[in-house]
């Protein structure tokens, strides 16, 4: 199913500082989740870094959208999100998957 526990954010409407939040909660949820995930031996060493390394890099997205001074505009949130719920996705599947170590 889609899962939001990350805090899955809709996309129509929202101001933009209000969105820019909402992104900022999911980043810090999902990085929470896999150091929960590591913590407990459900993540590998190197699922957890490929997985940080992908939150990183949409962080750095968020904060060159950012950068304009406009705040995000719709697309941008949409953009964002959807690479969140992709990652959220990942996390979870790598979580449930056998490889521990």
């Amino acid at each position: 199913g889609n899962d939001h526990r990350d805090g899955g954010w809709d996309n129509r409407g929202g101001r933009q500082e209000d969105r820019g939040r909402a992104i900022e909660s999911r980043i810090r949820n999902i990085g929470d989740r896999i150091s929960d995930g590591r913590q407990h031996g459900n993540l590998s060493r190197n699922e957890a870094r490929r997985l940080r390394d992908r939150l990183q890099d949409i962080s750095s997205l968020k904060r060159s959208y950012e950068r304009s001074g406009r705040g995000l505009s719709r697309d941008e949130a949409a953009n964002l999100n959807n690479k969140l719920d992709n990652l959220s996705a990942q996390v979870r599947s790598d979580r449930h998957d056998r490889n521990r170590w």
